[in-house]
């Protein structure tokens, strides 16, 4: 969780805020570029969990089954179901509606551009890792006794 929560504060937080023009803005134009560099944090973010979930169960680390492999079969391309697209950008959106009344406190208080994304992302970056942990809850599975 440290390598998404580094990306998400360093891109979207630290250099995507020192990129915000200098007033309050809606134009396209004028906030491109930090947009293209929270794009490449969700680069990031992937690849890193992708690497580290290999690694970790290369390593034998958090492993409940030895007969298990490091790489899922491929299953194809498959329409996603539905209702848990909408479940899960629910929660999407609800996380990204918090972070950005988080942000709007802090600037509100007097807070710098800068270190209120860092910290609305911060925060953002925490929850936003156990996001599909909060579905699986939220459906009531039994997330503790998997195996």
């Amino acid at each position: 969780m440290a390598h998404y929560v580094a990306a998400t504060v360093f891109f979207n937080g630290y250099i995507s805020g020192r990129m915000q023009p200098n007033r309050e803005t809606a134009e396209f134009t004028e906030l491109a570029a930090p947009m293209i560099v929270g794009a490449i944090a969700y680069a990031v973010r992937g690849f890193s969990n992708a690497l580290v979930a290999y690694q970790l169960h290369s390593n034998g680390y958090f492993v409940a089954d030895d007969r298990t492999t490091n790489l899922r079969d491929h299953a194809g391309a498959q329409w996603p179901e539905a209702e848990t697209v909408f479940n899960k950008s629910s929660i999407r959106y609800l996380l990204s509606a918090c972070r950005n009344v988080v942000y709007a406190r802090l600037r509100d208080n007097g807070m710098s551009v800068e270190f209120a994304t860092e910290t609305a992302q911060g925060v953002y970056a925490c929850y936003a890792q156990c996001r599909d942990l909060i579905h699986d809850i939220a459906r009531g599975e039994d997330v503790a006794n998997r195996g």
